[in-house]
């Protein structure tokens, strides 16, 4: 399904941009070039990789959670990079997010909730066979 959606997106907008743009008349530089290069290896391809191994190594559920974790480093290289700076409320967002993260990790560990609660559904799922 991807794979349509960029074929299509390809043949739509391709043409169009050729005629807004006239990429033939762009002279990228060295750098530029080399630009391109490093975010398309260190931006796309090693994340991706990345995301294949940890969703088979620690599961969907648990690959889903690193988006939580986004905000956090935006903000922290924000703070790092550009020296903005950290908020007591920015510090209660990273709270919040650590708790939502853990909270489905516990349960999938084999918490006595989640223990409680997956014996629950099996039982209903039982009784209605």
């Amino acid at each position: 399904m991807a794979a349509g959606q960029l074929v299509t997106a390809s043949v739509l907008l391709v043409p169009l941009s050729l005629v807004a743009d006239s990429p033939w008349g762009l002279a990228p530089t060295e750098v530029a070039i080399g630009s391109l290069f490093v975010v398309a290896l260190f931006s796309t391809a090693v994340p991706v990789l990345l995301m294949f191994w940890l969703v088979r190594n620690a599961g969907a559920t648990n690959a889903s959670l690193l988006a939580f974790f986004m905000p956090i480093a935006a903000i922290l290289l924000g703070v790092g990079l550009l020296g903005e700076q950290l908020s007591w409320t920015a510090i209660a967002g990273f709270g919040l997010i650590i708790f939502g993260a853990a909270t489905p990790e516990d349960s999938a560990r084999g918490s006595p909730a989640g223990r409680r609660l997956r014996r629950s559904s099996n039982v209903a799922r039982q009784s209605r066979r």
